[in-house]
């Protein structure tokens, strides 16, 4: 879903060095995670999905 890709961008893009990031159960986490990850400023972070 194109939609929900874009929403993660959306989300992503607010996220600053030194901020604290919690996912909730939301329908986006895995494209929002996915994002973090692969984006070269979050290369370090280790994220956990359940």
């Amino acid at each position: 879903m194109p939609y929900k890709k874009s929403i993660a961008r959306a989300a992503v893009s607010l996220v600053k060095e030194g901020d604290t990031v919690f996912i909730d159960a939301v329908s986006t986490k895995n494209q929002i995670a996915d994002l973090l990850v692969s984006s070269p400023i979050y290369r370090s972070l280790r994220i956990a999905l359940k």
